[in-house]
């Protein structure tokens, strides 16, 4: 065999090894992509869905949308959510509250409303150029008309709130529970609601801007129960039944360029607790001492305001009196015995501790004293008091209790 020969067969020898080699590189890279297509076809199904910012004109619509990380527009209009709730969802509570995971359907004591929960990141605005433009509305008394339940960076812009009627109501407008940054914006907040925003369960930085809180039974706002930083910027707070229930244990509560109705600004000015800057307070307020009320019995006499102001008045116990010895005990809203007093025209009423409500009845016995009748307790007796001799005092109501005096304002 020649030189030629032998460099030619150890060149097809080469080739034959080198084509060898190619095929096996070959044979695990196709099963390596066999073997990864089940897994990216798996990967896309479990992707959410990109989708954007969700147009709605409907309450039906509007729950429907509701989830993690929505931003919803609401389409000017006025929406009433008992009609979708009462008449177009009817008995179908059960049902919806299985199929929707972020807002369920409960009963109150006099109809149905809805509660968002569990949603992290959420925007509803009002479609028009203010909140007049876009507005719901509930018809029982007891419903809120949005409610929040441990939810966290939830967003309202130019919607304007509140139920069909005006008079007595327990639900609030707004209520947010076990919640963590709230915003509300430009937002028209009105009664009836027994208050305008009520937070509590631990609610934790709630901030409100250039928003109207009005004409709401008991008060605009009640803060128990919450911590962290609570803050009012340009909103005009007025024509409610008082300041509402605020207690700052654990908050630090600011309102800055506020401006304050007359029962707001009365129950607010002296308030030490509660930061203000650059607020403007009633002008029949202003003028009265910052430390007032002041408390002197001694010059107060029965007074015949009768039955009309009870009603008209949100009565805040001031402090306790023990009639043999003097001694009196100050009450403070932070204080455990602490509590109000709210009496309806139908001779029913709401006694307010804490979180609790107690029910009672209550009747005149004559121009300045009544009783007041609890179904586990013994009966209370009121009495009506203020200072004859000054048009503008305050009116007081005593309690006796036991072997003590309640003194209210």
């Amino acid at each position: 065999m020649n030189r030629k020969t032998i460099i030619a067969l150890l060149l097809a020898l080469a080739m034959v090894l080198t084509l060898a080699a190619c095929t096996k590189k070959e044979e695990p890279a196709t099963n390596q992509q066999a073997a990864a297509t089940p897994q990216t076809q798996t990967a896309q199904t479990q992707a959410p869905e990109e989708t954007g910012p969700v147009t709605v004109d409907s309450v039906k619509a509007l729950l429907e949308a509701i989830r993690p990380g929505a931003t919803i527009m609401v389409k000017p209009g006025s929406y009433n959510i008992t009609d979708f709730l009462s008449a177009d969802l009817k008995n179908e509570f059960e049902t919806w509250n299985a199929e929707h995971e972020y807002v369920k359907v409960q009963e109150s004591a006099d109809g149905s409303e809805f509660v968002v929960q569990g949603v992290d990141t959420l925007l509803i605005s009002g479609g028009g150029d203010g909140p007049s433009e876009t507005e719901f509305v509930v018809e029982p008394r007891y419903s809120s008309v949005f409610a929040f339940d441990n939810c966290q960076n939830v967003s309202l812009n130019a919607l304007k709130l509140g139920h069909t009627e005006m008079g007595d109501c327990y639900g609030p407008v707004v209520y947010i529970s076990a919640c963590e940054n709230v915003t509300m914006s430009a937002m028209d907040i009105y009664g009836c609601g027994v208050t305008g925003i009520e937070c509590c369960q631990g609610t934790s930085g709630v901030s409100v801007y250039s928003s109207d809180i009005h004409d709401c039974v008991e008060g605009a706002i009640d803060i128990y129960n919450c911590t962290g930083e609570f803050y009012f910027k340009n909103c005009w707070i007025a024509d409610s039944g008082g300041a509402g229930y605020i207690n700052t244990e654990n908050v630090s509560l600011t309102f800055e360029e506020c401006n304050f109705g007359y029962w707001e600004s009365d129950e607010l000015i002296a308030r030490d607790d509660i930061t203000f800057t650059d607020c403007y307070w009633d002008p029949d307020v202003v003028g009265y001492d910052p430390d007032f009320p002041v408390f002197e019995p001694e010059k107060w006499e029965p007074w015949d305001g009768g039955e009309a102001y009870l009603i008209d008045t949100l009565w805040y116990a001031y402090c306790i009196v023990n009639p043999e010895n003097g001694e009196t005990i100050d009450l403070s809203y932070d204080s455990p015995e602490w509590f109000s007093l709210q009496f309806s025209e139908n001779g029913a009423g709401v006694m307010t501790v804490g979180e609790d409500e107690v029910s009672f009845a209550w009747e005149m016995v004559d121009e300045f004293s009544g009783i007041l009748t609890f179904q586990d307790d013994p009966t209370l007796y009121l009495t009506i008091y203020s200072d004859p001799t000054d048009d503008a005092a305050f009116v007081w109501l005593m309690i006796e209790r036991d072997s003590e005096l309640v003194w209210m304002y």
